[in-house]
């Protein structure tokens, strides 16, 4: 069964290049991760199957295509003790991925500084992980969701710039070839108050900021900032690389 949720979380994995269209954009997004606890609300039978030790393959079908639900649900069946001796467990949403530090302050920095670093560190199919090795990659998965979600709560509480009335970040993987790269997303709504002359009424108009950065050979980090004001779009692109 743990084979056939694997099958899951690869299956909802986009290429690179379906990812540029809007329809998948939109789906990964949705799956990403960063509403599973609205999931958890709507249906109440959610977490005992995710939770479920008795492996069933009923619920597992039954398991949402999300993201972090998907890897939780890993975490749960590989976490089960087989034959061998019962071997420390790392917490699931224990923030491993990070670099040292402060593992509050790091997470709030867009892009993340060890993010260009660490793109293309992907374990080779000749590595074999041991089981213990695979509850540590399942947990780094749930704290970058899980620090992704902080992100979009405290960012309009840290930032020294104008406050966003909203903000979304996201991290979508996505195949590059054999290869999984990472897309850090983050949408953020800006409203302007603007006076009516006629009755001095104020209005808010939203202005939207699509910030986008992705490491892909053979271009290496890039960087991509969208500004979108009464329907006209601005954007700019940056690199690391004078040769890209």
């Amino acid at each position: 069964h743990f084979a056939s949720v694997l099958a899951l979380l690869r299956g909802i994995i986009p290429s690179g290049q379906n990812l540029a269209t809007p329809e998948t954009l939109k789906q990964a997004m949705q799956q990403s991760g960063a509403f599973a606890e609205k999931q958890l609300l709507e249906d109440p039978q959610l977490a005992a199957r995710l939770f479920d030790r008795a492996h069933a393959a009923a619920s597992d079908s039954r398991l949402p295509r999300d993201f972090k639900l998907l890897l939780l649900r890993l975490f749960v069946l590989l976490g089960q003790n087989s034959n061998a001796t019962p071997t420390p467990a790392p917490r699931p949403l224990a923030p491993l991925w990070q670099p040292a530090g402060n593992p509050v302050a790091q997470p709030l920095q867009f892009p993340h500084p060890e993010f260009p670093r660490h793109q293309g560190r992907g374990q080779t199919a000749a590595q074999a992980l041991s089981r213990t090795g695979l509850l540590k990659l399942i947990a780094q998965g749930l704290s970058r969701i899980q620090a992704t979600q902080l992100n979009s709560v405290l960012s309009t509480q840290t930032s020294a710039e104008p406050v966003p009335a909203n903000t979304w970040l996201f991290e979508l993987p996505a195949w590059s070839g054999q290869q999984l790269a990472l897309f850090q997303v983050r949408l953020e709504e800006y409203r302007q108050s603007q006076s009516n002359s006629k009755d001095e009424e104020r209005s808010a108009e939203s202005v939207w900021r699509i910030t986008l950065s992705f490491n892909l050979e053979p271009l290496g980090p890039l960087y991509s900032l969208v500004r979108i004001q009464k329907g006209k779009v601005s954007s700019s692109c940056w690199t690391e690389r004078e040769d890209t």
